[in-house]
């Protein structure tokens, strides 16, 4: 075999092998799906042993009156929900959802929103975690009026 021919069968191989790898992968990407969908209204996963009076408690704090839900979306177990309302609705906002059992609630201010609201909700289901981000370029959110909730740490113990 002359030394072309040897090169020409091992770019064949190589290409071969290419088409295969790329097949396989396609494969694998193929049947690893997520779940997506856009929310028509503020919703949460919420764990199945969750107790109903606390499931009451954060539908409650996620359709609060005096704040509007704009859009939101879930992809897998994280959602978001996106909100219009003033000073004093996102500080009830965020005092309701400080108090529903067993969700943990961290609040932060930034100016990366991309859709039009004056704050974002982000929870991740497993954990029961809100993460609320205030809009910074909020007209209707004055940030020297936000109250962040009461936050008591652990009890202590007697050693």
């Amino acid at each position: 075999m002359t030394r072309i021919q040897c090169f020409r069968s091992a770019l064949w191989q190589l290409c071969l092998f290419a088409v295969l790898a790329i097949a396989m992968h396609t494969q694998l990407v193929g049947r690893a799906s997520a779940a997506f969908g856009e929310l028509d209204s503020p919703q949460v996963s919420l764990p199945l042993d969750y107790p109903e009076k606390a499931r009451e408690q954060v539908y409650y704090a996620l359709h609060r009156m005096d704040c509007r839900f704009v859009s939101g979306f879930f992809l897998n177990s994280w959602t978001t929900l996106h909100y219009r309302g003033d000073t004093r609705a996102l500080n009830l906002f965020l005092d309701d959802l400080a108090k529903c059992p067993g969700a943990t609630l961290s609040v932060r201010f930034t100016r990366d929103i991309d859709v039009d609201c004056d704050w974002r909700v982000g929870h991740k289901a497993p954990e029961n975690r809100f993460q609320v981000f205030v809009n910074l370029k909020s007209d209707q959110i004055k940030i020297e009026d936000v109250v962040l909730p009461e936050v008591a740490g652990p009890a202590v113990r007697s050693e």
